[in-house]
């Protein structure tokens, strides 16, 4: 993130922002704050981008931890949005993955 701030390059600010939150996740997961920050910046910054890859992305890894916090419908209503238009595609295999949390939300699993 320092080199972006330094070349002005800030295309790539959602995925280091996503990539940060999971690695403060897995050092610390019993504490994910600073970890659902990060993947909230991501989303905010991958929206202002229009950057819906990126935004997926971070939705997906947000939607991840607030499932394995006990927070399924703040999940739905952060990958729902994010998920919206994208089709599975073998390049892509997290949006197949997104279907599926978002499927076990709605089948109640």
């Amino acid at each position: 993130m320092e080199i972006a701030h330094e070349t002005g390059e800030h295309f790539t600010d959602p995925y280091l922002h996503r990539v940060r939150g999971e690695i403060l996740l897995s050092r610390e997961p019993a504490s994910p704050a600073s970890a659902e920050e990060a993947f909230q910046t991501a989303i905010a910054i991958a929206k202002g981008q229009s950057a819906r890859s990126y935004e997926l992305l971070a939705a997906l890894s947000l939607a991840k931890l607030y499932q394995s916090v006990g927070r399924p419908a703040e999940a739905h209503a952060v990958l729902a949005p994010a998920l919206d238009g994208h089709s599975p595609t073998p390049e892509m295999p997290e949006i197949e993955e997104a279907q599926t949390l978002l499927e076990l939300r709605t089948h109640g699993a």
